[in-house]
């Protein structure tokens, strides 16, 4: 049995611009997602995406729960083309002489999180697709 214990010890953020390297917020992020659970939440097997959708939901509710829930919930829904170079199942050509696909998402846009997604054909109608509404919270 291994003993949990912080990867990276303590975690010192300052403004001072001293000993700053490019990828310095890459360590503080394994570490949020670490101490928040959503590491230990996800796993390589035939219910990953289930484990993947519930580790997320729990360590958003975590994080939340902490104080970082964003004052409102803005759902940006949104349909982007996206390129297939074979014949994949359901890709279509699209209105931009392209091929592939015409997937639907739906984000969180304070925090850019992806919540949703749905595949369709490139030729699929994109003149519904552009929606963007606010939530206030209760409580605040």
């Amino acid at each position: 049995m291994v003993k949990p214990k912080a990867a990276f010890g303590t975690v010192i953020v300052s403004a001072d611009g001293e000993g700053l390297v490019s990828d310095a917020g890459t360590v503080l992020l394994a570490e949020v997602a670490d101490r928040a659970g959503l590491t230990g939440g996800l796993c390589v097997d035939e219910t990953m995406l289930f484990r993947v959708r519930a580790a997320r939901a729990s360590t958003r509710e975590r994080a939340w729960d902490a104080g970082a829930r964003p004052d409102t919930l803005t759902l940006d829904i949104d349909a982007t083309l996206l390129t297939a170079h074979s014949e994949k199942d359901q890709a279509a050509g699209n209105y931009k002489h392209g091929y592939g696909f015409h997937p639907i998402g739906c984000w969180l846009a304070e925090i850019g999180e992806a919540l949703a997604a749905i595949l369709r054909p490139g030729n699929a109608g994109c003149h519904k697709a552009g929606i963007r509404f606010s939530i206030g919270h209760p409580g605040r």
